[in-house]
């Protein structure tokens, strides 16, 4: 996520008056560690939150602090805050509600970041999901997963793989 952001950033990706306030990043994960202290000045103060678990916005699984952690590292919290949206409380992907993408969709985030895998299960209400985010003009970091996969021959590992579904 950092290398997205920065390239983000130098390719002037957003617009010029989002580039002169402090940059929203929505976490679109598993939740946040919020008794960690690092967090909290990285927190989007006045901006809603989305648990779609019911449990809570602590994370369960450590998998979204962990992504956070990544993205704030080396950051200047006066730059970007991240808007916590909890989709999961366990690697449930692929059970996600069409319900839960519509609320994902209406966050008030410059960048929303993708960083999990659902695996070789085409979803369609997420990749509606998706594109509407991308139809809306909106930045999308999306990961592969963990296993450092080759997709440029085969690509079949979600949402990652929609990205050749939309036109350039």
């Amino acid at each position: 996520m950092r290398f997205a952001l920065g390239l983000i950033l130098a390719l002037g990706l957003l617009p010029a008056q989002a580039q002169e306030k402090r940059l929203k990043i929505a976490v679109v994960d598993s939740g946040l560690d919020f008794n960690n202290p690092d967090f909290k000045p990285f927190i989007c103060e006045g901006h809603a939150h989305i648990d779609l678990t019911g449990t809570g916005f602590q994370d369960d699984i450590g998998h979204g602090t962990n992504v956070t952690s990544a993205i704030t590292k080396s950051q200047d919290h006066k730059k970007i805050c991240i808007i916590v949206v909890k989709i999961f409380k366990a690697f449930e992907v692929n059970q996600i509600p069409a319900y839960a993408f519509n609320q994902i969709a209406s966050v008030d985030a410059d960048i929303f970041n993708f960083s999990w895998s659902s695996g070789p299960a085409y979803a369609p209400t997420e990749r509606r999901m998706i594109s509407t985010l991308i139809r809306n003009r909106r930045h999308i970091v999306l990961s592969a997963g963990n296993a450092s996969t080759d997709l440029s021959k085969t690509c079949n590992l979600y949402p990652v793989c929609y990205g050749r579904l939309f036109p350039n």
